[in-house]
C-alpha cells in the first residue's frame, strides 16, 4: 500500500481534549472525508489518516479548533521524518529578539522595536533594516551582551527536544540567525545544533562600533545555507524541515519540504501551508510522526 499524502495532525500545548477525534473525523465526514484511523502520537499530538484528501478544508477546521488552542496540519507519510532540521533563532528557538534587548539595555527600545516590527512584517528589506538597527547600538558596552543574555534570552518550549531528538535520530540540525554570533553561538551550544551561522557585531574597545561584518546573513542566505547542507549530506529537498516566524525566513521555508511558520507574522503564513500558532516546538516532531515516548529530553 502506497504511501498515504492524507494525514491529520492535531498538536497543542496542552494535552488535547479526549473527544477531538471524533470531532474532527465528523467534520471531515460530512465533507465526504472519511476517517481510515488514528494513531496517538502522546497527550498533546495525534494523527488521523483519511481515505480522501481533507486539504480543501484545512482552513475551516482550523478556524473550529483554534478556540481551543489545536494546531492542525497535514502531511504525507512519504519521507516524513526529516535528515535536517534549520531553524531561526530570534521569536523562534528563542522567545525574543537579541536586538530588541540589547536595544532596551541602551536605551533605544521603541526605535529599534519599530524597524525590528516592520522587517518581520516584510515591509522593509531585511538588510537595510538591521544596519539601520545596529547603527542605534553604537557605543553599547560589550558587557550588556553577557547581561542580556543571562537576564533576558530564554528558550523556546520545546527547543532543546526538538533539536536532540532529530540529532539523536542522525539528523543535521541547523541554527541559522539573521542576528548575531555572540547570543546564536551559545544559543546552538545550549539546545544542540550540529552548525550555527549569524551575524557578526562590529566591535572596538569593548564596545560596539555601529557596524556589522559583511556579508550579511538575511532572508537568501539562510536559502543559501539550507541548500549548501543539502548538498555537503546529500540530503533531497522533501527530507529537511525549516522553521521560522518572520519574512527574512520565507526563502528557506519554501525551500525546505516542511517549512513551518512558528508564531509567524501574517506575510510568512501565506508562504507555507504548515502552521503552529498554539503548539511548542516539539509540534515539529509530531508532524514528522515521532510518538512522544521517541523524545530526547536533556536540559543542558
Amino acid at each position: 500500500m502506497p504511501p498515504s499524502n492524507h494525514i491529520l495532525v492535531l498538536t497543542s500545548g496542552a494535552p488535547l481534549p479526549f473527544a477531538i477525534t471524533d470531532r474532527c473525523a465528523s467534520f471531515m465526514d460530512n465533507r465526504n472525508v472519511p476517517l481510515e484511523n488514528t494513531r496517538i502520537l502522546g497527550d498533546n499530538g495525534q494523527e488521523l489518516t483519511f481515505t480522501n484528501n481533507p486539504r480543501p478544508y484545512l482552513n475551516e477546521l482550523r478556524e473550529q479548533l483554534a478556540p481551543l488552542g489545536i494546531d492542525a496540519n497535514i502531511c504525507s507519510e512519504e519521507n516524513r521524518k526529516k535528515k535536517l532540521l534549520i531553524a531561526d533563532m530570534d521569536a523562534t528557538i528563542i522567545t525574543s529578539e537579541c536586538i530588541d534587548e540589547l536595544a532596551s539595555i541602551h536605551g533605544v527600545a521603541e526605535q529599534i522595536k519599530s524597524i525590528t516590527a516592520k522587517a518581520m512584517l516584510g515591509e522593509l528589506d531585511f538588510k537595510p533594516s538591521l544596519y539601520a538597527r545596529v547603527r542605534l547600538l553604537k557605543g553599547l558596552s560589550t558587557k550588556a551582551i553577557e547581561q542580556a543574555y543571562k537576564e533576558k534570552i530564554s528558550l523556546t518550549p520545546g527547543a532543546q527536544t526538538l533539536v536532540q531528538t532529530m540529532n539523536a535520530s542522525k539528523s543535521v540540525t541547523i541554527l541559522a540567525s539573521g542576528g548575531f554570533t555572540c547570543f546564536a553561538q551559545k544559543i546552538a551550544n545550549k539546545v544542540g545544533f550540529h552548525f550555527c551561522h549569524a551575524n557578526i557585531l562590529g566591535i572596538a574597545n569593548e564596545e560596539l562600533t555601529g557596524e556589522i561584518t559583511e556579508p550579511v546573513l538575511g532572508k537568501e542566505s539562510k536559502k543559501t545555507i539550507l541548500q549548501q547542507y543539502m548538498q555537503n549530506f546529500a540530503i533531497k529537498t522533501d527530507e529537511t524541515i525549516a522553521v521560522g516566524d518572520g519574512a527574512n525566513d520565507e526563502d528557506m521555508i519554501k525551500t525546505a519540504g516542511f517549512g513551518v511558520a512558528f508564531n509567524a507574522k501574517p506575510s510568512l503564513k501565506q508562504k507555507t501551508s504548515f502552521h503552529i500558532d498554539y503548539s511548542d516546538l516539539t509540534s515539529l516532531l509530531f508532524l514528522q510522526g515521532y510518538r512522544e515516548e521517541e523524545f530526547v529530553k536533556k536540559n543542558t
